[in-house]
């Protein structure tokens, strides 16, 4: 897997962890809403991947579906982009990359975590930096 150098990365490729990239998320989203519920209530995972046909492709570009989209988006001030892998790493898809590197342009806490708990280091960081920053 190549990383840009601009991307923060959290976590390491574990190629003998065989958990699933849904089984993080789900955690993930989970852990949310039982800790950081005033978080939760922004947070999003937008679905856009999977097979379509040619019309139903079109149909969900129009409706304002966006290829590359990341993982976790929680929106904020600052708000916390997260693309996730599953911990035995994977590649990017097609628009991914771009669209990281356009969130973080636009002043987006942008990352690149392996599995649930580097996702949840980057979260931790995410809010420590935005009370930094003067947003508590």
């Amino acid at each position: 897997m190549n990383i840009p150098t601009w991307l923060n990365t959290y976590g390491e490729i574990n190629k003998s962890d065989k958990t699933k990239e849904d089984y993080h998320l789900v955690t993930f989203f989970n852990y949310l809403r039982e800790n950081h519920q005033e978080r939760a209530g922004l947070a999003m995972h937008i679905k856009n991947e999977g097979k379509r046909t040619y019309s139903q492709a079109q149909a969900d570009k129009a409706k304002g579906m966006l290829s590359g989209a990341a993982d976790i988006i929680i929106l904020s001030e600052i708000p916390f982009v997260c693309e996730m892998k599953a911990p035995s790493g994977g590649r990017f898809q097609k628009g991914q990359l771009e669209f990281l590197q356009r969130a973080q342009d636009s002043g987006c806490f942008v990352c690149l975590a392996f599995g649930c708990l580097p996702a949840l280091e980057a979260f931790n960081q995410w809010e420590k930096f935005r009370i930094h920053q003067g947003h508590p």
